[in-house]
């Protein structure tokens, strides 16, 4: 578990790209996004049985790629 500040940038992508290169991966990265004050206040068994998850995100590594591994989240209002 780690938080994102808004704006922010968090760099691994190096050990990703590799992660996602080698024969066991699926090639997809799968990125689940949390509200904070869920995971702060939720047991994480409710938080998965309810699907308490405020995005998720699929990518293979073309399409990260071409998003310069930026990845950008825009809560729906």
């Amino acid at each position: 578990k780690f938080a994102i500040a808004p704006h922010s940038v968090r760099r691994k992508q190096t050990s990703w790209r590799y992660e996602m290169k080698q024969p066991y991966s699926t090639g997809v990265m799968t990125i689940f996004l949390f509200d904070m004050a869920v995971v702060d206040s939720v047991p994480w068994e409710k938080i998965r049985e309810d699907y308490l998850v405020a995005k998720r995100y699929e990518y293979t590594l073309a399409q990260l790629d071409s998003l310069n591994w930026t990845i950008v989240y825009l809560p729906e209002e």
